[in-house]
């Protein structure tokens, strides 16, 4: 790839390779050890260059579909963080957030009646 393409520079494309590798046909002669392909047209994300764009001597074939994709730019994929979730406070059997303090009627969190456990039963005091 040479050049820069536009579409990464100033709109933070991702330039994305589709086809490291092409088949031609030529004379052994005439074989090619690399293409050079200019990505400077790329100024945005609607180009690409395919095949067909690609500059190589009248002497070699690329058999290759002309419309096959070789490099593009792509927009970058960024994942939205999705806002905490707050815990409501005093419906029955919600969350109370830590340090907050349970609505009226509310069962502390932890105790056995908020669980749904019987109380345990006080040992008599020894005298």
């Amino acid at each position: 790839m040479i050049g820069e393409a536009p579409a990464v520079k100033e709109m933070g494309g991702i330039l994305t390779i589709h086809k490291h590798e092409i088949e031609i046909k030529c004379l052994p002669k005439d074989l090619l050890h690399s293409i050079d392909v200019d990505i400077t047209p790329l100024i945005d994300f609607h180009h690409a260059i395919r095949i067909r764009d690609l500059n190589v001597p009248a002497t070699v074939k690329i058999t290759g579909s002309p419309e096959d994709t070789v490099v593009n730019v792509t927009h970058q994929r960024v994942e939205e963080e999705k806002p905490a979730e707050t815990a409501e406070v005093g419906s029955a059997g919600a969350e109370v957030a830590p340090g907050a303090v349970p609505a009226e009627g509310a069962k502390p969190e932890g105790s056995a009646a908020a669980s749904g456990e019987k109380a345990p039963k006080k040992a008599p005091k020894a005298a």
